[in-house]
Formats: C-alpha cells, structure tokens, sequence
C-alpha cells in the first residue's frame, strides 16, 4: 500500500480528475466537429418531404454543434453563472 499526507492523496485525486476532465474535453470536441460536419446522402429519388427532413436534420445537428462548441469555449465562471 502507498503511504502519502491527506493532501498527497487529495493532489493525485485532482490530477486524476484534471486528466480525466482533459480527456472528456477533447472528446466533446470532436463530438462537437462531427454534429458541425454531418451531412446526410442526397439521392435525385427522394421527394420534396423526403429532402426537407434531412435538411432539417443537418440543420438541427449544426445548430447542436455549435451550442456545444460554445458551451466548450466559455470559462469556469461563465459555467458557474449558467448553472
């Protein structure tokens, strides 16, 4: 077993946890990329309701990403008054 202080153990824990919010970070941002690049297959067969949904469906999928890319660019305090 490791033998550390209360504060030696609190540092690592919080470094875990940096790390892990790192990590979360970087994976909402190319979660974030892909809402904002999705784009759905076209075909010359589909009908006029057919065509506005998946319109629709890009559109709503960008606007997603771009509410998460600015949520992800705001700063600790902006977060704390949002919540």
């Amino acid at each position: 077993m490791v033998c550390g202080t209360v504060s030696q153990l609190k540092e690592l824990v919080s470094v875990k946890q940096y790390k892990d919010m790192e990590q979360l970070e970087k994976r909402l941002t190319v979660f974030t990329m892909w809402l904002k690049d999705h784009s759905e297959p076209w075909d010359e067969r589909d009908g006029a309701m057919e065509q506005a949904i998946k319109r629709s469906k890009v559109e709503t999928m960008a606007e997603i990403g771009s509410m998460l890319e600015e949520i992800l660019l705001m700063t600790d305090e902006q977060i704390k008054n949002e919540l």
